[in-house]
């Protein structure tokens, strides 16, 4: 949609702007690429280019920076003397460069699988990084609104992204209203719902503040978020990365590697809530699986 719009404005100003006979061939064409720029920036947004990384390789040694240099200096010297005795110690400098090169990245492949052998987590880290590495686009901040239009200015994303989230947190859904129980221990303290406001931040900023006004609920998309967030600060000393640990929605899925150290995880889990919230795992959770697998050898 915008490009076409873009590809109109430009015939227009062609046909309009330019077809006076005053104008040179440099001045018409800096005039159609400013003119260009200026449309394109506006309807179709400007890219901040890829993510720089100035950072060295982690084999890059002062051992291998010096090599190099003293390459790089005989090359120079070699370029200005034109001589065969500096071609020949240039040539000299360019192999022991590049062996040291080839040492020091081996030694950092050999230390870096070793590392990968050791830790799994070092393993998942390294496989998650080259996943997004490998990714044409890893993120975009430019969507589109409720009729299909692409939205490339910041305020309308901001907006789109309020819009949306307002309608999601606020819409209701079919729910029992549970029965009133009488307390287990102590006086229950009356919350008195006030206002509530909330952001949404997004690539494109932070966008205003818009009211929620349904509160938590069975179906809301706010309770299984909320239920997230509890559990991970109620658990972060002993959680472990995925997909040893695993939260979604009301479940918790936990994963080891033998019988004993799930039990040690499940008994760790349990002590952790009980002593935070007062609230204990049930002794025997009652869905449960455990995975066997048997070494057959032959010969």
């Amino acid at each position: 949609m915008e490009g076409d719009r873009l590809i109109e404005e430009m015939l227009d100003y062609v046909n309009k702007e330019l077809e006076s006979d005053n104008h040179t061939a440099e001045t018409m064409w800096n005039s159609f690429q400013d003119h260009c720029t200026q449309r394109a920036s506006k309807e179709l947004g400007v890219s901040k280019g890829p993510l720089k990384n100035n950072k060295k390789a982690k084999w890059w040694q002062s051992q291998v920076e010096n090599k190099v240099k003293e390459k790089k200096d005989l090359f120079k010297t070699w370029q200005r003397s034109s001589s065969n005795e500096d071609l020949e110690r240039y040539r000299v400098a360019k192999k022991a460069a590049k062996r040291e090169v080839a040492r020091a990245r081996a030694q950092h492949d050999e230390n870096f699988y070793s590392r990968l052998e050791k830790d799994d987590r070092e393993l998942f880290r390294t496989a998650r990084l080259r996943f997004t590495n490998s990714m044409d686009v890893r993120s975009t901040k430019y969507i589109k609104n409720k009729d299909g239009n692409l939205l490339t200015s910041n305020a309308d994303i901001n907006a789109r992204w309020r819009e949306y989230y307002s309608q999601l947190l606020n819409e209701t859904f079919p729910s029992v209203t549970p029965e009133n129980l009488a307390a287990t221990e102590g006086p229950i303290q009356e919350i008195c719902p006030e206002e509530v406001t909330t952001k949404v931040k997004s690539s494109a900023g932070t966008s205003d503040e818009f009211e929620v006004g349904v509160g938590v609920h069975q179906g809301s998309a706010l309770s299984p978020l909320l239920f997230n967030l509890v559990m991970d600060y109620l658990t972060a000393s002993i959680q472990k990365e995925p997909p040893w640990d695993l939260l979604y929605a009301d479940d918790i899925v936990l994963i080891r590697d033998t019988p004993v150290e799930l039990e040690g995880a499940l008994e760790s889990w349990s002590t952790v809530q009980y002593h935070k919230t007062g609230n204990t795992l049930p002794p025997n959770p009652p869905q449960h699986n455990a995975l066997g697998y048997k070494t057959h050898r032959s010969g």
